[in-house]
C-alpha cells in the first residue's frame, strides 16, 4: 500500500491509494470497484435510504423516476421509489427505496448523490438506512415506523430493530455488524444488553443467531396451538412426529428455531418429549366406552393367539370404523403388545415366556440351531425367524454361523 509514493500501513477515506493486487489484471477492475476483507460487505440491488431533493432541482421527483444512483465512486441507474408518497417536491424529505440497475455495496451512514437522468444534473442525495433491504411496500406504516427507527442514532434501537426485522429467521452477529456498521465489540456490547432485557433471545449459540422477542413470541403460540389442535383431533394418538409438526410451523424454514422452542417448552413442562413424539403436558389418552371394549378385544386377541397371532391387518379388519390402528399404537406405548416386526405383533406375556425358554436352553446348552428354536415355539418359520431376529435385535442373542448364542452371560 502506498499513499503519494510513500509505504504505508494502513489508509483513511479520501486518501489517494496505491494498492499492488495479487492474481487480478488492470482490465478487471472497473470504476466504482470496492476492496474490502473477505465477508466483511454483501452486494445488493437496493438500498432504504433517507431522500432529500434540492431547492434547486429543476422539477419535483415522481414515483419510480430513472435517476443516477452515485456512491463513492460508482455510478448506476437507478429507479426511485417513494413510500410515503407520489411526489416529492423541492426541499423536501421523504424515505425512499432505490432500485439499482446493478449490484453495489454500501455501508449504513453512507452517503450518496443523485443525478437526474438527462440531462445530468445534481437534484439531490442522502443517507443509507438499510443497506440489505427487501422490497417494500408502499404507504405501508410498518414499513415507514421500521425505517424512522432504523434512521435512529442509537445504536440499541437499530440493533433490535434489526433483528425484529429478521422475523423468524433473526440475525446473526455477525451479519448485524455489517446492517449496523458498527465494529464486533459495540454489537456483542449491544446484544448483550438486548438479551438482558429479554428484547431479543439467542437461539442458537453455535451460530449466534438472535431472534426478536416478538416473532418469538408468535412462532411458539403457533407451535403449541398446533399441538393442541393436533390432540384435539386425534385424541387416541400419544402425540405427533417430531418433523411432522415442524413441516405445520414456521420452523419449517428454520430448524434451529423449532429445536430451539421445542426445548424451551420441555424445560418449562409445557411440551413432553417422548423419543421422537410430541405432545402436550396435560394430554392423555382417553378412549370412549367402545373403544375400550374394542382395545380388551384387541388384546384378547393376541394373549390368545400366543407365538402365531395374525398379523395385524387382519385384526383391523374387524373393526372398520373404530380406528383399530391408533388403539394398537396405545398397546404397544403400555407394552402389553411387542413388535416384532412390520405389521407383526406378540403379547408381551408370550414373548416373556419365550425369552425365559430361550434363556434357560442357551444356558444349557450353549446354542441353538434354527431348528430347535422352530420346535421350541411349536410355530413354523413364518414366527420363528421373526422371533429369534427380534431377539438377535434385543440384545438376548447373536448369531453365530446359523446358530444363536447368548450374547452375555446372565
Amino acid at each position: 500500500i502506498q499513499v503519494h509514493n510513500k509505504d504505508a500501513e494502513d489508509v483513511s477515506a479520501g486518501l489517494r491509494t496505491a494498492i499492488n493486487i495479487q492474481g487480478m489484471e488492470k482490465a478487471q477492475i472497473e470504476r466504482g470497484n470496492i476492496l474490502a476483507a473477505k465477508d466483511t460487505l454483501k452486494s445488493t440491488f437496493m438500498v432504504d435510504a433517507e431522500l432529500d431533493l434540492l431547492s434547486s432541482s429543476p422539477r419535483p421527483l415522481k414515483n419510480r423516476a430513472k435517476v443516477r444512483f452515485h456512491t463513492g465512486s460508482a455510478e448506476i441507474i437507478a429507479t426511485v421509489v417513494l413510500l410515503d408518497r407520489d411526489i416529492l417536491n423541492q426541499g423536501e424529505r421523504c424515505f425512499a427505496q432505490i432500485r439499482l440497475d446493478e449490484p453495489t455495496t454500501v455501508l449504513k451512514g453512507d452517503r450518496y448523490i443523485l443525478r437526474s437522468y438527462s440531462p445530468v444534473r445534481t437534484i439531490g442525495g442522502g443517507r443509507v438506512i438499510n443497506p440489505l433491504p427487501l422490497k417494500k411496500r408502499r404507504f405501508s406504516e410498518g414499513v415507514l415506523r421500521d425505517l424512522e427507527l432504523l434512521s435512529s442514532g442509537d445504536p440499541f434501537i437499530q440493533i433490535e430493530q434489526f433483528v425484529k426485522m429478521g422475523r423468524h429467521t433473526g440475525k446473526g452477529a455477525k451479519e448485524l455488524q455489517f446492517l449496523a456498521n458498527l465494529g464486533k465489540k459495540k454489537v456483542d456490547e449491544v446484544l448483550k444488553v438486548l438479551c438482558a432485557r429479554k428484547k431479543i433471545i439467542q437461539y442458537s449459540r453455535e451460530n449466534s443467531l438472535f431472534i426478536h422477542e416478538e416473532p418469538l413470541a408468535e412462532a411458539t403460540k403457533e407451535l403449541l396451538d398446533i399441538l393442541s389442535g393436533y390432540h384435539r383431533n386425534n385424541p387416541l394418538k400419544a402425540g405427533i412426529l417430531k418433523e411432522e409438526l415442524r413441516s405445520r410451523t414456521k420452523g419449517a424454514t428454520n430448524p434451529r428455531l423449532f429445536n430451539f422452542i421445542v426445548n424451551q417448552q420441555s424445560g418449562l413442562g409445557t411440551v413432553v418429549i417422548e423419543n421422537e413424539i410430541l405432545r402436550l403436558e396435560g394430554h392423555r389418552v382417553t378412549l370412549a366406552t367402545d373403544q375400550k371394549e374394542i382395545r380388551g378385544r384387541i388384546e384378547d386377541i393376541y394373549r390368545r393367539a400366543k407365538l402365531q397371532p395374525p398379523y395385524f391387518k387382519e385384526v383391523n379388519s374387524e373393526f372398520p370404523d373404530a380406528k383399530g390402528a391408533d388403539i394398537l399404537s396405545i398397546l404397544v406405548k403400555e407394552g402389553l403388545l411387542i413388535k416384532v416386526k412390520e405389521d407383526l405383533y406378540f403379547h408381551k406375556k408370550s414373548i416373556d415366556g419365550l425369552r425365559e425358554a430361550l434363556t434357560l436352553f442357551l444356558k444349557k446348552n450353549g446354542e441353538i440351531n434354527p431348528a430347535q428354536f422352530k420346535d421350541m415355539t411349536g410355530t413354523s418359520r413364518k414366527y420363528s425367524i421373526p422371533l429369534i431376529e427380534y431377539f438377535d435385535h434385543e440384545q438376548l442373542t447373536v448369531r453365530v454361523g446359523d446358530n444363536r448364542i447368548l450374547r452375555r452371560k446372565i
